[in-house]
C-alpha cells in the first residue's frame, strides 16, 4: 500500500504529485508545467521596475515569453516542427541567462522576487518538454512551487492542479489546452492585480509588444491565439517555432518589430461602439465638434424662468470673473466657458456641454471651499465672488436635475466616482488625452477645445477620482475618439497620404491620424476594460501604422 500512486484527489503536494505523474504519460507533466507557468506570466509586468535598465527589462520580458511560446507550439504541434526540441533547449537556457543578469541589476528586492518568479516559469515550461519523464516531473514540482510563491494561495494552486488532472484523466493532455486557466474566473486578487499590470506595462511599450498579450490572453481563456491569421495561422506559428538563437538574441524591440509583423494581417474591422451617454460628437466645418444635445420640447416651459435667473447670475459671475484672472485662471475660465453655453435660446441649449462644464465648475467651486475652509488655499476668493460662485452652482444643480439627459448623466457620474479605484486607473493614461483634446486646434472646433479645456483645467489640477468632472472627463474621450474613428475610416486613411484629405470633407484627417498613432500607448490603457472601444482602437492604430509606413 505503500507504494500506492495517490488518486487525483488526495494531490495536495508536490510528493504526491511526483508519485501521481510517475504512472502517467510524460505530456501530462508538460502541459501541468506549462499551464502552472502561465498562471505567474502577469508577474513579468515587474520588469518595467528595471527603467534603469530598459534592454534587460526587455530581455526578460522576451526570453519569458519565448519559452512559454516554444512549450505551447510543442504542446499543440507535437513533432510537427523541425528543430523545436533545440530550439526549447535554447530558449531555457536564454530565461537562465537573463535571470542571472536580473539578480544582478539593482533591482527593488519585492521586483525581484517576481520576476525571478516569472524566470522560473520559463525554464520550467521550457525544461518540461524533455522527453525524459523524470525530469518533465521535476520540472513540473518546480515550476509549481514558483508558482504557489507568487500566487501566494497555496490551497487554489493544488485545486487548479487536481482540476487540470481531471480533464487529462477525462479527455487528454491536448484538450486541457482548450480550458481557461482559471475555471469558474476564480482569480486570486494578487493575479487580478498583477495581469491589469501587465496589460499596462505591454501596451505602454508600443504596438510591436502586444502579441504577448494576445498570445497571453488568449491561451489563458482556452482560446487559439493571433485569430486575425485565419488560414495561415499554422505557417506563423510553425516558423517562429523554428527560429534559434540568431532570431532570439537579437535586441528586444527588433525581435517584437519582427514577430509583430508576421503575426499582423489586416484584421477586420470590429464593431462601431455604440455612442453611449454623454457630449456628441460630429465632424463640422471639417473639425471634431460637439453636437448640442437641445432639451426635449415638454422641458422648456417648466425650465424657462429658472433658466433666466440663472442667465442673470451667471453674466454677473462672468463680469466679477476679470478679478480673479490672475489667481485663478482655470476658474475664470470655466466660468466664462460657462457663460458662453448659456448664452443662447433654452431650446437651443446644449444639455451635456452644461453639464460637463458646469461638472467642471462646480468641482472648482467644492475643491477652493474646502482648501479655503482648512487654510490650504493659496488665495482665497473674493467673498463677493465665492457668493456669486455657490449661488451659480446651486441653481446649476436645480437647472440641470431638470432634464431626463441631464438626470441620468448626474446618477451615472454619482456611481462612476464610487469606483475610485478605476477613476484613479483612468488619470495616468487619461490626462495627456483629454489634454491633446483641449489643445489640438488642427483636430478639434475652437468652440469644442474651449468645453474640453474646462474639464481639463480641472482634473490636471485635482484629479479625476474627485466629484464627477472625472465622468465627464471619461466620456469626452471615450466619445471624441470613437468618432474621430469613425471619420478616419469613412474618409480612409489613406487619403491622408495621398492629399485627398482636404477636398474629401474632413481636412483634419491627417491630425486624427497622428492623434491616433502618437497616443497609442495612453489609448490603449485607457480603454482597457471597455473591449468594444479596445478592439476599435487596435485596429484603428494597425491602419495607421500602414499609412505612416507607407508615407
Amino acid at each position: 500500500m505503500a507504494d500506492r500512486a495517490p488518486t487525483i484527489d488526495e494531490i495536495d503536494n508536490v510528493d504526491k504529485l511526483e508519485a501521481y505523474l510517475r504512472t502517467r504519460p510524460v505530456e501530462e507533466a508538460q502541459v501541468i508545467a506549462f499551464r502552472s507557468a502561465l498562471r505567474i506570466m502577469p508577474f513579468l509586468a515587474q520588469a518595467a521596475f528595471l527603467r534603469n535598465d530598459i534592454h534587460l527589462a526587455g530581455r526578460l520580458r522576451v526570453s519569458a515569453f519565448r519559452a512559454l511560446f516554444l512549450c505551447w507550439a510543442d504542446l499543440r504541434y507535437r513533432n510537427e516542427i523541425a528543430d523545436l526540441q533545440l530550439n526549447i533547449d535554447a530558449a531555457a537556457v536564454a530565461a537562465d541567462s537573463s535571470d542571472v543578469a536580473a539578480h544582478n541589476a539593482s533591482v527593488h528586492t519585492a521586483a525581484l522576487t517576481l520576476i525571478d518568479s516569472a524566470r522560473v516559469s520559463a525554464r520550467a515550461a521550457a525544461s518540461a518538454t524533455y522527453r525524459l519523464n523524470i525530469d518533465s516531473i521535476h520540472q513540473a514540482k518546480r515550476v509549481l512551487i514558483g508558482t504557489i510563491y507568487a500566487v501566494g494561495e497555496r490551497p487554489i494552486v493544488w485545486h487548479l492542479v487536481r482540476h487540470d488532472l481531471s480533464i487529462i484523466a477525462n479527455a487528454g493532455a491536448y484538450s486541457l489546452l482548450q480550458s481557461p486557466l482559471w475555471p469558474g474566473g476564480e482569480v486570486p486578487e494578487k493575479v487580478k492585480q498583477a495581469d491589469a499590470a501587465f496589460w499596462k506595462d505591454i501596451s505602454s511599450l508600443g504596438v510591436e509588444w502586444t502579441p504577448i498579450w494576445d498570445w497571453y490572453s488568449h491561451v489563458k481563456s482556452g482560446m487559439l491565439p493571433f485569430e486575425n491569421l485565419r488560414g495561415i495561422f499554422e505557417n506563423v506559428v510553425t516558423g517562429l517555432g523554428q527560429e534559434g538563437n540568431e532570431f532570439w538574441d537579437r535586441n528586444p524591440e527588433v525581435v517584437m518589430k519582427d514577430i509583430f509583423e508576421r503575426l499582423t494581417l489586416l484584421p477586420r474591422q470590429p464593431p462601431e461602439p455604440e455612442p453611449g451617454p454623454g457630449p456628441q460628437y460630429d465632424i463640422i466645418d471639417g473639425k471634431l465638434s460637439i453636437v448640442a444635445s437641445a432639451p426635449l420640447e415638454d422641458e422648456i416651459t417648466p425650465q424657462l424662468r429658472l433658466f433666466e435667473r440663472l442667465q442673470r447670475d451667471v453674466e454677473r459671475l462672468v463680469n466679477a470673473a476679470d478679478r480673479i484672472d490672475n489667481s485663478h485662471p482655470n476658474l475664470a475660465f470655466s466660468i466664462r466657458e460657462y457663460g458662453t453655453l448659456l448664452d443662447t435660446s433654452l431650446a437651443e441649449l446644449d444639455v451635456t456641454g452644461v453639464w460637463s462644464v458646469g461638472s467642471s465648475l462646480a468641482g472648482f467651486a467644492q475643491s477652493f471651499r474646502e482648501q479655503n475652509r482648512n487654510r490650504t488655499l493659496a488665495e482665497p476668493l473674493e467673498p463677493e465672488v465665492d457668493g456669486l460662485l455657490q449661488s451659480v452652482i446651486r441653481q446649476h444643480g436645480a437647472f440641470i436635475m431638470g432634464f431626463e439627459e441631464g438626470r441620468d448623466l448626474v446618477d451615472r457620474a454619482d456611481r462612476f466616482a464610487l469606483d475610485t479605484e478605476t477613476t484613479r486607473g483612468l488619470e495616468e493614461s487619461g490626462n495627456p488625452l483629454i489634454a491633446e483634446l483641449a489643445s489640438n486646434a488642427d483636430l478639434v472646433h475652437d468652440d469644442t477645445r474651449a468645453v474640453h479645456r474646462s474639464v481639463n483645467n480641472y482634473v490636471q489640477e485635482f484629479g479625476w477620482a474627485s466629484g464627477r468632472v472625472g465622468y465627464a472627463a471619461y466620456l469626452l474621450v471615450r466619445n471624441a475618439v470613437r468618432v474621430v474613428i469613425r471619420w478616419a475610416v469613412f474618409y480612409g486613411f489613406k487619403d491622408a497620404v495621398e492629399g485627398v484629405s482636404a477636398a474629401s470633407g474632413f481636412p483634419s484627417l491627417k491630425a486624427a491620424i497622428s492623434f491616433i498613432y502618437n497616443f497609442a500607448s495612453p489609448l490603449l490603457v485607457f480603454f482597457a476594460s471597455s473591449p468594444e472601444m479596445l478592439a476599435y482602437v487596435q485596429w484603428a492604430f494597425y491602419i495607421t501604422q500602414q499609412v505612416f509606413k507607407s508615407d
